[in-house]
């Protein structure tokens, strides 16, 4: 997994750059904020992955320079990511004690479900992103896990206060983690009524209400503490993001997980944990317990919206799971006395990997060559290029809005104003109604920001009808168009006030940079796909030119 991980690079999304921002201003004593003096927005979802990086930086781990040559802001959350995907590898282990012959079956069958899950292409670029896929895939791992040796024991065990303290604590982190975190709520009581005999119905009132009680009760406090603090019961980012009502047609987005790593892999593997329910009944229950966690993770990733960045991010914790459940079955099924039945296992397994060469997502190779939205280039091309711009305008006190806020978040001096309403209560609200005409009334006779960064599918924020809003081709001037029509709102473009720029000779000093320091111009052809970004990325940091 490591090895895979590396081949990654120095890549770190641009979405984790915002977790970032929050916990460097945490960890100053600025508060819950993007920027200090910012008011406060929760602009995160992740407050547990968040809290992890805010005591990185405590400690000199994070955002303080560099490690063997590397930049701690890369180096950590990855170093982070390896630690939760040992946490599985434990986990997996752990499982296999419980439900495998002795511990060197188990230390194999380790080793194999780990070596498969590094060859999932989704599940080792979230894990190294930067984001808080890998302590979230932890903790539902370790939920099921759990469950599973608790169920495989004794379901006395299954019923005590403890088993149902722990699970409740890992499930209220896991929704501090990922707001669908919230699913596994219903994970205890599931697996209690599914796997204890009915006639003990009395036995499990009490630890279902503690699980309840231990679950609902910490992640009801980060509740109340959100309403107190940031005047919301939801965080921004959920009402910025719009999720819509789930639906049954939503279900149908399960053929994403299942055609993911192959087809024939995925019948294979069910076939595998179907043949073992059928032929070992001991096994059923213990498999329940693992089973259901897989089920919810599933159903998360289908009711959720689909993600811009692809890669099938919302469905991290489905992998280990798949891949635990269909390990642990196959190590069954291959110790069961009969010949016949480990030829045709092993026969089916090798079959369904070689047909499915070619099938699977983009290995983590291949996407280094054209890496999802890099933090460093977005701190070069937004944060620290518009700080340039604010210096060479004489912008004391500007603001900026955009959509990509990771790295700007870091660099700029410039207070941010966010187009995607990620770190914008107000931006937020209009998204969430699906209000236009009031947002671009916000935008252009409110907030009217200094510059503005247009590009894609973030352009018809600021248009009406076919082309851009009137004010905003009235009250800014263009500096640097990146697509080959100027006119056209859906290419990239850096636009500033007009009535910011003090003497008419600016705006000329302004294209003149633009058009030296803009993508396609030889700076930007000599670096890495993922950036080159200094060894610490600091507010007010100007665009180097070579």
């Amino acid at each position: 997994m490591a090895v895979q991980g590396a081949r990654l690079g120095r890549w770190i999304v641009d979405d984790a750059g915002i977790s970032f921002a929050y916990a460097r201003n945490i960890a100053e004593g600025h508060g819950p904020v993007v920027q200090a003096g910012a008011p406060p927005v929760e602009g995160y979802s992740n407050p547990t992955w968040v809290g992890l990086l805010a005591i990185g930086r405590l400690l000199g781990l994070f955002d303080h320079g560099a490690w063997f040559g590397i930049p701690d802001y890369v180096l950590f959350p990855k170093a982070l990511g390896l630690l939760c995907v040992i946490g599985i590898l434990s986990c997996f282990y752990a499982a296999c004690l419980a439900v495998l012959p002795n511990r060197m079956v188990a230390a194999v069958v380790t080793a194999m479900a780990g070596t498969a899950l590094a060859f999932v292409p989704t599940f080792v670029l979230w894990t190294f992103s930067g984001l808080e896929n890998s302590f979230y895939a932890l903790l539902v791992t370790a939920v099921a896990v759990l469950l599973l040796r608790s169920v495989a024991e004794d379901t006395d065990r299954l019923l005590s206060r403890r088993t149902a303290a722990v699970v409740g604590v890992l499930v209220a982190l896991a929704a501090l983690t990922r707001p669908d975190g919230l699913i596994y709520g219903v994970v205890y009581p599931a697996v209690v009524l599914l796997v204890v005999d009915r006639r003990r119905v009395r036995d499990v009132l009490r630890p279902i209400g503690f699980f309840a009680a231990f679950a609902f009760g910490l992640y009801g406090s980060y509740v109340l503490w959100r309403r107190f603090e940031f005047g919301r019961w939801l965080p921004n980012t959920a009402v910025a993001k719009a999720q819509a009502s789930p639906s049954a047609s939503d279900l149908n987005r399960v053929s994403d997980v299942l055609q993911y790593p192959g087809l024939v892999i995925s019948l294979v593997a069910i076939g595998i944990v179907v043949a073992a329910a059928v032929a070992m009944p001991a096994l059923r229950r213990p498999l329940t317990a693992l089973l259901v966690p897989l089920a919810l993770a599933l159903l998360a990733y289908c009711v959720l919206n689909a993600d811009w960045m692809g890669q099938l991010r919302f469905s991290t914790p489905v992998w280990p799971l798949a891949v635990l459940a269909t390990a642990v079955c196959a190590a069954r099924l291959v110790v069961k006395p009969g010949l016949r039945r480990r030829i045709g296992l092993v026969g089916s397994l090798a079959g369904a990997v070689y047909l499915a060469q070619g099938v699977t997502g983009p290995m983590p190779g291949e996407s280094v060559a054209q890496p999802v939205a890099p933090l460093c280039v977005v701190a070069d091309e937004s944060g620290e290029l518009f700080n340039s711009l604010a210096d060479l305008a004489g912008v004391q006190n500007g603001s900026l809005l955009l959509p990509d806020l990771g790295g700007t978040a870091l660099t700029s001096r410039l207070r941010l104003r966010d187009t995607a309403g990620l770190v914008d209560a107000k931006v937020a609200d209009y998204l969430s109604a699906k209000d236009s005409n009031g947002l671009r009334d916000y935008i252009f006779d409110v907030m009217q920001p200094t510059f503005i960064q247009t590009h894609g599918e973030w352009s018809p924020t600021l248009m009406a009808g076919s082309g851009f809003d009137p004010r905003m081709l009235g009250d800014y001037a263009q500096i640097y168009p990146r697509s080959p029509d100027p006119a056209s709102p859906w290419g990239g473009s850096e636009w500033v006030r007009k009535s910011a720029l003090k003497d008419p000779a600016d705006l000329a000093k302004l294209r003149d940079f633009a058009e030296t320091a803009m993508p396609g111009q030889a700076r930007f052809e000599q670096r890495t796909p993922d950036g080159d970004c200094s060894d610490r990325l600091q507010v007010g940091e100007r665009l180097a030119l070579h």
